[in-house]
């Protein structure tokens, strides 16, 4: 949001009668390359897969599916949103760091709109190697206004948001340095911090991610019996959320399991590798360690290699919509604490206020 132009500042000049900015429902919305996690105002949460696939133009609807088939249109074009489209012909695959251009996370957003009421103030992220393209941040500002006719919106790093939730669970965690490490299908965050403040030059954006371990998995499946198999199907019969059938038979979960285990080791090894080149061997000059995301379960067995005292963030998965609510709560807190203490509030610098809190890349600890 612009700041106040010269002639709104003069006639701001004239007292405003109610007592601050009209405060908006907030949602927090991650669209990660792997799941899309949402967390509405009274912390309600949704998920569903990434995926996103052409709607078929010649299928004919028996009206005898088990479940409707979410789908969403752009400019007229039928798409599958969600688990559903995993098991289509064709569906778009795109995992670069702009794919926020892409058809794909356009319809992501169309359907999220579902869950996410319009003219709200929607919190969200960006992966933190590229949280500084003022670009990224203009691109994504403009598909989540179409999208959802969002009000206001606020975009921090990912990994950030992560640890407001950290902090909001163990209150402790804003004391000493702390480094947390956000582990997702893609890409990993390492954000450091110390006495609640963000370390810039001690974190680091990886494109690390457990969807690999899965592609593997599913590649030599493929191979072994002559047809397709999803990276989500491997990652929904590991995690026991769906069964994986080949030729009618259900694939047991030990054999996914057995398969999975040697792809996990070298990408551990590759993680520590990183965390060591920006860290240190074990993290000496780190006070706390704290791994979160929803490529968390799957590592987890190898974790204490790096070293032995760590802890896990309590669902995971949902640790940045957590955090972007919290940091949000935060924000208006300060926000009442400001106006409890200022004279009463002009026009302009109700706008100016709002503008702080919208445009650029806050970046702060919890507050005093």
């Amino acid at each position: 949001m612009k700041k106040s132009s010269a002639h709104s500042r003069t006639k701001s000049a004239q007292r405003i009668t109610h007592s601050g900015p009209r405060r908006l429902p907030i949602f927090s919305l991650d669209v990660g390359y792997g799941y899309t996690k949402i967390m509405d105002p009274s912390g309600a949460q949704h998920i569903f897969p990434s995926l996103v696939a052409p709607g078929d133009i010649g299928s004919i609807d028996l009206g005898i599916a088990s479940a409707a088939c979410p789908s969403v249109f752009l400019d007229g074009v039928e798409y599958i949103v969600g688990e559903h489209a995993a098991t289509r012909d064709f569906r778009f695959v795109e995992q670069y760091d702009s794919w926020w251009t892409s058809v794909r996370f356009q319809a992501i957003i169309q359907y999220a709109s579902k869950f996410i009421a319009p003219k709200a103030h929607v919190m969200t992220g960006l992966p933190l190697h590229i949280y500084s393209a003022v670009k990224a941040h203009q691109q994504i500002r403009d598909v989540l206004r179409r999208g959802l006719h969002a009000e206001e919106i606020t975009i921090l790093p990912q990994g950030v948001g992560a640890y407001c939730a950290a902090v909001a669970q163990d209150p402790q965690l804003n004391e000493g340095r702390v480094g947390l490490i956000d582990i997702g299908t893609r890409t990993t965050e390492l954000v450091c911090f110390s006495d609640g403040q963000f370390l810039a030059k001690s974190s680091a954006g990886l494109i690390i991610g457990v969807g690999e371990v899965f592609a593997q998995v599913a590649n030599r499946l493929a191979q072994q019996h002559n047809r397709p198999v999803d990276a989500y199907e491997v990652d929904w019969a590991f995690r026991g959320i769906r069964p994986l059938r080949i030729k009618g038979e259900v694939i047991p979960e030990n054999i996914i399991a057995n398969l999975i285990q040697p792809c996990i080791k070298p990408l551990t090894e590759r993680l520590f590798n990183e965390i060591t080149y920006l860290w240190g061997d074990g993290a000496p000059n780190v006070d706390r360690l704290v791994f979160c995301g929803g490529g968390v379960p799957i590592v987890e067995p190898y974790l204490g290699a790096y070293r032995p005292s760590y802890q896990v963030l309590k669902d995971g998965q949902f640790a940045n919509t957590m955090g972007y609510l919290q940091y949000a709560r935060w924000q208006e807190a300060q926000h009442r604490h400001h106006e409890a203490a200022s004279p009463e509030p002009t026009e302009a610098s109700a706008n100016d206020s709002r503008a702080a809190e919208t445009e650029g890349a806050p970046i702060v600890g919890t507050p005093a």
